[in-house]
């Protein structure tokens, strides 16, 4: 009877930091948005912008702010059944597999950029993505489904049970795993190149950095870490097996977000034009603007790829 009860309470408080963390996620995201909404409509959508750019924003934005809504009844609701409960699991997972695959492409966009356009990073990029998108797949199709779950509780509780057997949370981790590995090759390629032009970009290398994205994806990193490890290292049939996947979505979402948003921030351009110097003029090369080291200026090739026609004649960005 001891055990029984000192299971249920950890199940207990195992859920209130689950949940905890899950709201806390979508009020990052929705406060978020409130935040930068009228930035959005100011800088993509007056006047409306059909680019590629654009449309890899939007999906990106709004798939992240309305693809989590089922997940939050997940959470909260009490009168599931068991298998309808573990049909949300499983789009929370599916999910999450798809919002890392739009945040990487934006990614794989700006590296690309980055490198002044080069096909040879790009295809290196786009082999790492589909190598990745390999590893997420056969990890999670050679587990058990999180539609299963054969481990009773031996206590009644409201709502859905979330927990994870160690195997599947070891299979959810490899997948994860590959998410984390992109994330790291773009963080590397991001720093070495602001260490490449640190004397040319003003600012120093400090500033070079935040300016680059290069702190934003250290963050994804980080929680992507902190995801992993709480898929590896928490109890098995515990709900705190991938506690912090919501949390993850969101910081990806919410910081790609504002990584493109910068990059249309006219009193950003403003002040670069008027701070502009002959050094960083002098890394202005390429079928598109090198001027795009800098993730907040708006001649980005992600952007230019829409106004390609100007790159030839202005250059005094």
């Amino acid at each position: 009877m001891d055990s029984l009860q000192h299971s249920a309470e950890y199940y207990a408080s195992s859920v209130r930091v689950d949940t905890a963390l899950t709201l806390a996620a979508f009020t990052v995201l929705y406060f978020d948005y409130s935040l930068t909404v009228t930035s959005e409509i100011n800088w993509y959508w007056s006047p409306p912008s059909l680019s590629l750019s654009s449309f890899l924003f939007a999906l990106s934005r709004y798939f992240g702010l309305l693809g989590p809504i089922p997940v939050f009844f997940e959470y909260v609701m009490t009168d599931f059944s068991e298998h309808r409960c573990r049909q949300f699991q499983l789009y929370h997972q599916v999910y999450a597999i798809m919002s890392q695959g739009i945040v990487a492409i934006l990614l794989i966009l700006r590296t690309y950029a980055l490198y002044n356009c080069s096909k040879r990073m790009l295809i290196v990029l786009i082999g790492m993505h589909i190598g990745g998108g390999i590893q997420c797949l056969t990890a999670v199709l050679t587990g058990k489904s999180v539609l299963t779950n054969d481990t009773a509780l031996g206590f009644k509780i409201p709502g859905c049970n979330l927990a994870l057997t160690n195997d599947q949370g070891l299979h959810l981790a490899l997948a994860w795993s590959a998410m984390l590995w992109f994330d790291s090759c773009i963080f590397a390629l991001t720093f070495w190149k602001a260490i490449q032009v640190r004397r040319e970009v003003a600012g120093g290398l400090l500033v070079t950095i935040f300016r680059d994205g290069t702190v934003y994806y250290a963050i994804l990193v980080a929680v992507n870490v902190v995801n992993i490890l709480t898929f590896l290292v928490t109890p098995s049939n515990s709900p705190l097996k991938g506690s912090a996947t919501t949390l993850t979505n969101v910081l990806s979402v919410t910081l790609t977000s504002r990584l493109m948003l910068n990059l249309r921030d006219p009193s950003i351009q403003s002040r670069r034009r008027i701070n502009g110097t002959s050094r960083h003029e002098a890394w202005t090369t390429g079928q598109f603007s090198s001027r795009m080291m800098s993730f907040r200026a708006p001649t980005v090739a992600i952007d230019t790829f829409e106004m390609s026609d100007t790159t030839g004649t202005d250059s005094s960005v």
